[in-house]
């Protein structure tokens, strides 16, 4: 199914368990993508915006043109959002874009998202590019992309703490023994 521009209205909600659903415009009621079918915003970059929950179970087929929000896919939501054991979400680039590390793309945005076991298919990117995702709260909850690595192996700063340089902690326990000597020296106990 198609939309364009226009709107897809089901009092029960749209349930799609097989073909797709594509392009940009409104479905009002809730909607489910099965594990049979593909949603596919835009006819590049595009928007699909669900008054209701969203259920996904499918293949989301992901285009990436740019960092504005107009470059790349999106699918807002006015209710809830679960993400299926075994959806997919597969990665494209358009339009000659080559992200950088650390881009940030805000896809799915609902008033909650749970994910019960989301995967990313990345097979067709370019070598070298890799993506991983996290739940952010922004207004409400959006399940956000992140760059985190790209050709060079440019890999994201880890973010927890750094431990201390191995030098460093060597030299505290030299430190440590040799006032120990010291000591016992001082008080006449054999070392």
């Amino acid at each position: 199914m198609v939309l364009d521009d226009g709107t897809l209205s089901a009092t029960i909600g749209v349930d799609f368990q097989g073909g797709s659903l594509e392009g940009n415009g409104i479905v009002e009621g809730a909607l489910n993508i099965g594990s049979g079918a593909i949603i596919a915003p835009g006819f590049s970059a595009g928007l699909i915006e669900v008054e209701g929950s969203f259920d996904f179970g499918g293949i989301f087929e992901l285009e990436l043109g740019g960092l504005a929000d107009n470059l790349f896919d999106r699918i807002l939501a006015d209710g809830a959002i679960t993400l299926a054991d075994g959806s997919t979400i597969e990665l494209h680039f358009i339009d000659g874009f080559l992200p950088e590390l650390g881009n940030t793309f805000d896809i799915l945005v609902g008033d909650t998202i749970l994910d019960e076991g989301l995967m990313l298919d990345q097979t067709f990117l370019p070598a070298g590019f890799m993506f991983d995702f996290s739940i952010a709260e922004v207004n409400s909850q959006a399940l956000r992309l992140e760059v985190v690595d790209v050709p060079g192996g440019q890999q994201s700063p880890p973010t927890g703490v750094p431990e201390p340089g191995t030098v460093t902690l060597f030299g505290a326990g030299l430190a440590g023994i040799t006032w120990m000597r010291r000591r016992l020296r001082e008080l006449g106990r054999p070392l």
